[in-house]
């Protein structure tokens, strides 16, 4: 078939007149105009144009056999054919088929132009095929070349995987890039080689191994919560829940995964209406409602990013209760004093008005009395003085009263911010627990055996 697409490719280029025939495999027959259409992603879809204008479409996988009528020449038939095979020789990995192809090339050209190449491509397959070789990893061998380099990469990256696991990071790189060396698709090898480089903090060089362990299998489980993580120490938030949302849909009952996105959706700062947040929370939430009922059966119940026993729990509410009521208190706290700083504040600047203006009346008293000594004013202006000598003494004598009342409530205020911070701080401490905003890597084996709950 992609022989055939190739030539249709080729033909619709040309262009010519075309009176073709299409059997379907589920018993139609369409007769008309035979057309290529490319799609988006890179699929395709074959047309064919009715006498009466109208088209039909269809797979190429829908196809039992086409006959064409077409206005290409012999030369032009032949360059599609070639085509055909060089693309058939990129893709397939038997040798019977490209035999098969090559002689049936020149069987059909005998005389092209790519015919003496045909003929020295289809000797050496033949003779590949004599002396068993297969296609490994994109290349030709013997077969029992390619079980070495299997074999090989099988033990070492089992080898990588047990230095990993005893915490020997860079045996267990050595390991793991023999292994990749040979076998570059070795899935146990890539995957310790990208959970050693996250140990060693090289996000760049493990987000490139879990990227190509996923080009392998779209739908590989620890690939996809590893990139998850790796998005967000990389500050790409919303890849790394669109990776977490692949790694729940494919594993809903991994608890690792779960825990992870508690982390994730915790440490979240974008928006909750695009779609990447959208796909992880359906999902997420259906999966984590199940965990909760299992692990309840182990006695163990969610606090923050992991579980915890119910007495622990129990302990870590209590404590919780405790620390929102601290807080309330200092709240409370806070605002009474403001209050009354506020109040005492107004008193002191009404005193102050007030000292002033006494102060205005004992020197325009004291003016006067200065200038119409023993005439007929002194007598009033003197009570005059007096009285405001005496609010000026009385006035004074509340400021001092109040300035340090004042001094107190502003010391006990900044106390009572500074505890409130801490206060304030202790209660977000208990609420995202130790773990939550942390995220922890899959290793091999921790799609099936998740490690345990992470301690408090």
């Amino acid at each position: 078939m992609s022989k055939l697409i190739t030539i249709l490719t080729f033909a619709c280029c040309v262009g010519g007149a075309w009176a073709d025939t299409v059997t379907l495999k589920d018993g139609r027959v369409l007769e008309g105009d035979l057309l290529l259409r490319v799609m988006v992603g890179g699929a395709t879809l074959q047309r064919v144009k009715l006498a009466d204008g109208g088209t039909v479409s269809f797979a190429p996988e829908q196809v039992k056999s086409i006959v064409l009528n077409s206005a290409l020449t012999p030369s032009q038939q032949a360059a599609a054919a070639w085509s055909a095979l060089e693309s058939l020789v990129r893709k397939s990995d038997d040798l019977s088929q490209l035999i098969d192809a090559h002689q049936k090339y020149l069987k059909d050209y005998p005389t092209s132009p790519k015919a003496p190449v045909v003929t020295e491509n289809l000797a050496n397959y033949e003779k590949m095929k004599a002396d068993d070789y297969i296609r490994f990893r994109g290349n030709w061998m013997p077969r029992g070349k390619a079980d070495v380099l299997m074999r090989q990469a099988t033990a070492g990256a089992q080898m990588a995987r047990e230095q990993l696991a005893a915490g020997h990071i860079k045996e267990a790189q050595e390991k793991a890039e023999d292994a990749l060396q040979a076998d570059g698709q070795n899935t146990l090898a890539l995957t310790v080689a990208g959970v050693v480089k996250c140990r060693q903090n090289n996000l760049p060089a493990a987000r490139d191994y879990f990227s190509r362990l996923l080009a392998l299998d779209d739908g590989e489980v620890l690939a996809r919560n590893n990139l998850g993580v790796i998005s967000f120490d990389q500050n790409r938030q919303a890849e790394g829940l669109n990776h977490f949302a692949k790694a729940v849909q494919a594993a809903p009952g991994n608890r690792q995964i779960l825990d992870n996105i508690v982390a994730a959706l915790a440490r979240y700062t974008g928006s909750k209406d695009i779609q990447a947040y959208k796909d992880l929370v359906i999902p997420y939430t259906q999966a984590e409602a199940k965990m909760a009922v299992e692990m309840a059966q182990k006695q163990l119940y969610r606090w923050s990013g992991t579980w915890v026993t119910k007495e622990l729990r129990e302990k870590f509410d209590a404590q919780l209760e405790l620390a929102k009521g601290k807080l309330a208190r200092l709240e409370d706290l806070y605002n009474q004093t403001s209050g009354t700083l506020t109040a005492l504040d107004q008193e002191l600047h009404d005193v102050n008005v007030a000292y002033d203006s006494a102060l205005n009346d004992f020197n325009i008293a004291q003016n006067v009395l200065l200038n119409y000594q023993g005439g007929y004013y002194t007598g009033g202006w003197l009570v005059k003085r007096d009285l405001a000598l005496n609010d000026m003494t009385r006035l004074a004598t509340r400021r001092a009263a109040l300035e340090p009342q004042r001094a107190t409530l502003v010391t006990v205020l900044k106390q009572v911010r500074a505890d409130g911070v801490k206060a304030k701080a202790d209660l977000t401490k208990l609420q995202t627990s130790v773990n939550l905003g942390t995220m922890r890597l899959l290793e091999p084996g921790e799609v099936e055996n998740p490690p345990p709950p992470a301690p408090l």
